[in-house]
Protein backbone atom coordinates (compact mmCIF):
# COMPACT_ATOMS: atom_id res chain seq x y z
CA UNK A 1 0.00 0.00 0.00
CA UNK A 2 1.20 3.68 -0.56
CA UNK A 3 0.39 6.34 2.00
CA UNK A 4 1.30 10.21 1.37
CA UNK A 5 0.68 11.99 4.58
CA UNK A 6 0.34 15.70 5.10
CA UNK A 7 3.73 16.27 5.85
CA UNK A 8 4.95 15.15 2.76
CA UNK A 9 5.92 11.69 3.99
CA UNK A 10 5.47 8.42 1.11
CA UNK A 11 5.35 5.03 2.85
CA UNK A 12 5.02 1.94 0.94
CA UNK A 13 4.42 -1.02 3.46
CA UNK A 14 3.88 -4.91 3.07
CA UNK A 15 2.33 -7.55 5.21
CA UNK A 16 1.43 -10.75 5.01
CA UNK A 17 -2.43 -10.49 6.26
CA UNK A 18 -3.27 -7.30 5.15
CA UNK A 19 -3.57 -5.80 8.31
CA UNK A 20 -0.83 -5.88 9.94
CA UNK A 21 2.35 -3.64 8.79
CA UNK A 22 5.38 -6.00 8.59
CA UNK A 23 7.69 -3.74 6.68
CA UNK A 24 7.99 -0.28 5.30
CA UNK A 25 9.81 2.01 3.41
CA UNK A 26 9.72 5.65 3.18
CA UNK A 27 10.91 8.99 1.72
CA UNK A 28 10.79 12.04 2.95
CA UNK A 29 13.46 14.75 4.14
CA UNK A 30 12.84 13.86 7.68
CA UNK A 31 13.08 9.82 7.95
CA UNK A 32 16.72 10.35 8.72
CA UNK A 33 16.38 12.70 11.89
CA UNK A 34 19.28 14.54 11.06
CA UNK A 35 19.71 17.92 9.50
CA UNK A 36 18.45 19.10 5.99
CA UNK A 37 18.22 15.87 3.97
CA UNK A 38 16.18 13.94 1.94
CA UNK A 39 16.38 9.63 2.75
CA UNK A 40 14.76 6.41 1.50
CA UNK A 41 14.44 4.34 4.55
CA UNK A 42 13.65 0.92 5.35
CA UNK A 43 11.59 -1.11 8.58
CA UNK A 44 11.05 -4.44 8.69
CA UNK A 45 9.34 -4.23 11.93
CA UNK A 46 5.37 -3.53 12.85
CA UNK A 47 6.77 -0.48 14.76
CA UNK A 48 8.03 1.17 11.78
CA UNK A 49 11.60 1.32 13.24
CA UNK A 50 14.00 2.34 10.62
CA UNK A 51 16.85 0.19 10.26
CA UNK A 52 18.67 1.49 7.66
CA UNK A 53 18.62 4.28 4.48
CA UNK A 54 19.95 5.68 1.44
CA UNK A 55 20.23 9.81 2.19
CA UNK A 56 21.64 12.83 0.52
CA UNK A 57 23.23 14.60 3.26
CA UNK A 58 23.72 18.19 3.26
CA UNK A 59 24.98 19.02 6.85
CA UNK A 60 28.51 19.19 8.78
CA UNK A 61 31.37 18.14 5.95
CA UNK A 62 29.06 16.40 3.44
CA UNK A 63 29.23 18.01 0.63
CA UNK A 64 26.22 18.66 -1.72
CA UNK A 65 25.70 15.56 -3.80
CA UNK A 66 27.24 12.87 -1.12
CA UNK A 67 25.05 9.72 -0.43
CA UNK A 68 25.48 8.67 2.64
CA UNK A 69 24.22 4.92 3.42
CA UNK A 70 23.15 4.24 7.11
CA UNK A 71 22.37 0.85 8.76
CA UNK A 72 21.36 0.41 13.06
CA UNK A 73 20.33 -2.79 13.77
CA UNK A 74 19.39 -1.85 17.00
CA UNK A 75 17.02 0.78 16.24
CA UNK A 76 14.38 1.41 18.83
CA UNK A 77 12.29 4.45 17.21
CA UNK A 78 11.04 5.63 14.17
CA UNK A 79 14.08 8.30 13.21
CA UNK A 80 17.53 6.66 12.31
CA UNK A 81 20.19 9.52 12.67
CA UNK A 82 22.00 8.91 9.33
CA UNK A 83 25.03 10.66 10.65
CA UNK A 84 25.84 8.75 13.62
CA UNK A 85 25.20 5.48 12.01
CA UNK A 86 26.82 6.00 8.65
CA UNK A 87 28.33 2.84 6.99
CA UNK A 88 29.23 4.08 3.15
CA UNK A 89 29.60 7.42 1.81
CA UNK A 90 29.92 8.32 -1.93
CA UNK A 91 30.98 11.67 -2.44
CA UNK A 92 30.07 14.42 -5.41
CA UNK A 93 33.46 14.13 -6.61
CA UNK A 94 33.32 10.03 -6.80
CA UNK A 95 35.48 9.03 -3.65
CA UNK A 96 33.92 5.99 -1.52
CA UNK A 97 34.35 6.44 2.26
CA UNK A 98 33.89 3.98 5.13
CA UNK A 99 34.58 5.48 8.28
CA UNK A 100 36.61 4.10 11.21
CA UNK A 101 36.88 -0.11 11.00
CA UNK A 102 34.57 -0.63 8.38
CA UNK A 103 35.95 -2.46 5.97
CA UNK A 104 36.33 -3.62 2.34
CA UNK A 105 36.37 -7.44 2.18
CA UNK A 106 36.77 -9.48 -0.70
CA UNK A 107 36.27 -13.81 -1.07
CA UNK A 108 33.61 -16.01 0.26
CA UNK A 109 35.04 -15.90 3.74
CA UNK A 110 35.74 -12.40 3.81
CA UNK A 111 39.43 -13.53 3.00
CA UNK A 112 40.61 -10.20 2.14
CA UNK A 113 39.66 -7.27 4.49
CA UNK A 114 41.14 -3.42 4.21
CA UNK A 115 40.40 -0.79 6.56
CA UNK A 116 41.66 1.56 8.40
CA UNK A 117 40.94 2.30 12.70
CA UNK A 118 41.41 5.08 14.70
CA UNK A 119 45.35 4.96 14.27
CA UNK A 120 46.65 2.46 11.64
CA UNK A 121 45.63 0.94 8.40
CA UNK A 122 45.56 -2.64 7.38
CA UNK A 123 45.47 -4.75 5.09
CA UNK A 124 44.81 -8.72 6.26
CA UNK A 125 44.66 -11.74 4.11
CA UNK A 126 42.54 -13.35 7.40
CA UNK A 127 42.40 -17.09 6.09
CA UNK A 128 46.55 -17.20 6.52
CA UNK A 129 46.80 -14.69 9.10
CA UNK A 130 48.83 -12.12 7.29
CA UNK A 131 49.21 -8.25 7.90
CA UNK A 132 50.66 -5.61 6.35
CA UNK A 133 49.86 -2.59 8.34
CA UNK A 134 50.95 1.08 7.82
CA UNK A 135 50.80 3.34 11.23
CA UNK A 136 50.47 6.83 12.00
CA UNK A 137 53.47 7.56 12.25
CA UNK A 138 54.14 5.83 8.43
CA UNK A 139 55.83 2.90 9.70
CA UNK A 140 55.11 -0.43 7.69
CA UNK A 141 54.50 -4.37 8.78
CA UNK A 142 54.27 -7.23 7.15
CA UNK A 143 53.29 -10.13 9.89
CA UNK A 144 52.18 -13.33 10.40
CA UNK A 145 49.88 -14.18 13.28
CA UNK A 146 50.76 -11.06 14.86
CA UNK A 147 54.91 -11.91 14.12
CA UNK A 148 56.77 -9.48 12.39
CA UNK A 149 58.47 -10.49 8.83
CA UNK A 150 59.47 -7.43 7.63
CA UNK A 151 59.43 -4.21 9.46
CA UNK A 152 60.42 -0.53 8.09
CA UNK A 153 60.81 2.12 10.51
CA UNK A 154 59.86 5.89 8.36
CA UNK A 155 63.11 7.68 7.72
CA UNK A 156 64.80 4.61 9.93
CA UNK A 157 66.10 1.31 9.78
CA UNK A 158 64.58 -1.87 7.88
CA UNK A 159 64.67 -5.12 9.69
CA UNK A 160 64.04 -8.62 7.79
CA UNK A 161 62.91 -11.56 10.22
CA UNK A 162 63.05 -15.18 10.74
CA UNK A 163 60.65 -16.22 12.60
CA UNK A 164 59.65 -12.79 14.59
CA UNK A 165 63.91 -12.93 15.46
CA UNK A 166 65.66 -9.73 13.90
CA UNK A 167 68.65 -10.87 11.64
CA UNK A 168 69.27 -7.96 9.15
CA UNK A 169 68.63 -4.34 9.63
CA UNK A 170 69.99 -1.18 7.86
CA UNK A 171 71.96 0.99 9.09
CA UNK A 172 72.90 4.93 8.39
CA UNK A 173 76.55 2.97 7.56
CA UNK A 174 75.43 0.11 5.46
CA UNK A 175 73.75 -3.17 7.04
CA UNK A 176 74.11 -4.75 10.28
CA UNK A 177 72.93 -8.97 10.67
CA UNK A 178 72.23 -10.14 13.53
CA UNK A 179 73.49 -13.65 13.68
CA UNK A 180 76.08 -16.04 11.66
CA UNK A 181 77.18 -14.58 8.16
CA UNK A 182 77.19 -17.94 5.97
CA UNK A 183 77.34 -18.51 2.16
CA UNK A 184 74.57 -20.95 0.26
CA UNK A 185 76.77 -23.65 -0.49
CA UNK A 186 80.58 -24.58 -0.01
CA UNK A 187 83.24 -22.79 -2.36
CA UNK A 188 80.62 -21.09 -4.85
CA UNK A 189 80.74 -17.18 -3.99
CA UNK A 190 83.12 -14.87 -3.13
CA UNK A 191 83.69 -12.23 -1.00
CA UNK A 192 84.68 -9.29 -2.78
CA UNK A 193 86.08 -8.74 -6.44
CA UNK A 194 89.32 -7.71 -7.53
CA UNK A 195 88.01 -3.97 -8.13
CA UNK A 196 85.62 -3.89 -5.24
CA UNK A 197 87.50 -5.16 -2.08
CA UNK A 198 86.94 -4.70 1.27
CA UNK A 199 89.44 -2.67 3.52
CA UNK A 200 89.75 -3.96 6.95
CA UNK A 201 88.50 -6.73 8.81
CA UNK A 202 88.26 -6.67 12.28
CA UNK A 203 88.09 -9.66 14.24
CA UNK A 204 88.68 -11.88 17.33
CA UNK A 205 91.06 -13.91 15.81
CA UNK A 206 94.16 -13.01 13.76
CA UNK A 207 93.85 -16.50 12.04
CA UNK A 208 92.19 -17.50 8.45
CA UNK A 209 90.36 -20.83 8.82
CA UNK A 210 92.01 -21.74 5.50
CA UNK A 211 95.46 -20.73 6.99
CA UNK A 212 96.66 -24.19 5.88
CA UNK A 213 100.50 -24.80 6.03
CA UNK A 214 100.50 -27.84 4.09
CA UNK A 215 98.68 -25.75 0.69
CA UNK A 216 102.15 -23.15 1.00
CA UNK A 217 104.95 -23.86 -1.45
CA UNK A 218 106.94 -20.53 -1.05
CA UNK A 219 107.63 -21.28 2.95
CA UNK A 220 111.82 -20.53 3.54
CA UNK A 221 113.93 -20.48 6.47
CA UNK A 222 114.45 -16.87 8.29
CA UNK A 223 117.28 -15.73 10.05
CA UNK A 224 115.87 -13.06 11.38
CA UNK A 225 115.11 -15.20 14.37
CA UNK A 226 112.63 -14.43 17.72
CA UNK A 227 113.62 -10.94 18.26
CA UNK A 228 112.69 -9.38 15.12
CA UNK A 229 109.54 -11.21 15.33
CA UNK A 230 109.09 -10.20 18.60
CA UNK A 231 109.66 -6.17 18.05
Amino acid sequence: RLRIDTTGLATLTFSSDNSTVSEGLFLNNTAANNGDNVSIAFSTDSGNRKKSAISHVDTGDYGRGDIVFSVDPDADSGELDVVAHEKLRIRSGGDVKIPDNGKFVCGAGDDLQIYHDSQNSYIKHTNASYDLIIDTAQNFYLQHSAENMIKAINDAAVTLYYNNSARIATTTWGAQPTGDFIPNGDDSYDLGASNERWDNIYATSGSVSTSDRNEKNTIVDSDLGLSFVNK
